[in-house]
């Protein structure tokens, strides 16, 4: 080797090192808009549903009550939230289901 081609390390060396960077930076930017995307999609989602009701149509002391349809619903910090819903959902979701929001 001559002198000339110990000159050359450096650049190639810098050059190698200056696309480890590039592509971790390119990698560390992917994770992260992962990471949003992911946040966004559970943000949708309420919860695991625990327990589905239903009431039925009723009259007391002549006023109607019509039925009604509940989820009760657990969150991911562990609260228990009870949603009214329209029949065709109640029949829609099950019991230890994700529920997502509309």
């Amino acid at each position: 080797m001559s002198y000339l081609d110990y000159r050359k390390i450096p650049n190639k060396a810098f050059k190698v090192s200056l696309l480890v960077v590039f592509l971790t930076g390119i990698f560390l930017a992917g994770t992260y808009c992962g990471k949003v995307v992911q946040e966004i999609a559970d943000k949708e989602k309420v919860g695991t549903v625990i327990e589905k009701e239903h009431l039925p149509e009723k009259v007391i002391d002549g006023e109607r009550y019509e039925e009604e349809y509940f989820i009760v619903v657990k969150d991911r910090y562990g609260d228990m939230l009870r949603f009214r819903v329209s029949e065709g959902e109640y029949r829609q979701v099950d019991v230890n289901e994700r529920y997502r929001m509309k």
